[in-house]
């Protein structure tokens, strides 16, 4: 498949749609469609960027600059993508401890923005893990929600213990 063609994917529309970077001219917005968010022009971007259709600051300005979304909302989906860029070793290593069988690439992306948001950025859980499986296919939803509950967990455990022996 080729790189305009991996930008192409059916998201239910719900009101508000963005016609995905690399679709075709004739494209109708109801056929490649998403809801515009933060973390979905997050994720368009961190597959576009991994698929080498351009520089970061390209891949990311041009999504922006096509996204009707609030300022605020350009901001977060700005700090998403170049936060997981910034972390990305990191990010896959405690993906690799919290799952250590192969996860294909679309799963790790919408991984990587998980754990930033909860390890990174604290952002509350229940956000965090929602928005993150909303992103995703149905059938890689309950991996998805396993791997950052967990991550949740463990940061709510250790953060308990250190509070334990500082006392």
């Amino acid at each position: 498949m080729d790189a305009t063609c991996s930008t192409l994917k059916r998201w239910p529309s719900s009101g508000s749609a963005i016609i995905r970077s690399g679709a075709p001219a004739s494209g109708q917005p109801d056929t490649f469609v998403a809801q515009v968010s933060a973390r979905r022009i997050a994720l368009i971007a961190l597959e576009q960027w991994q698929g080498q259709i351009g520089r970061a600051d390209v891949v990311i300005g041009k999504l922006l600059g096509d996204a009707p979304m609030s300022a605020a909302d350009r901001g977060f989906a700005f700090e998403l993508f170049y936060g997981v860029l910034r972390n990305l070793c990191l990010l896959d290593f405690w993906i690799g401890c919290l799952r250590p069988s192969k996860v294909d690439a679309e799963v790790r992306d919408i991984l990587r923005l998980g754990l930033y948001q909860l390890l990174r950025l604290g952002t509350p859980e229940h956000a965090a893990v929602n928005e993150s499986v909303e992103l995703a296919r149905p059938k890689a939803r309950s991996v998805i929600t396993g791997v950052l509950r967990t991550a949740a967990r463990q940061r709510e455990d250790a953060a308990r213990r250190s509070l334990r022996r500082h006392r």
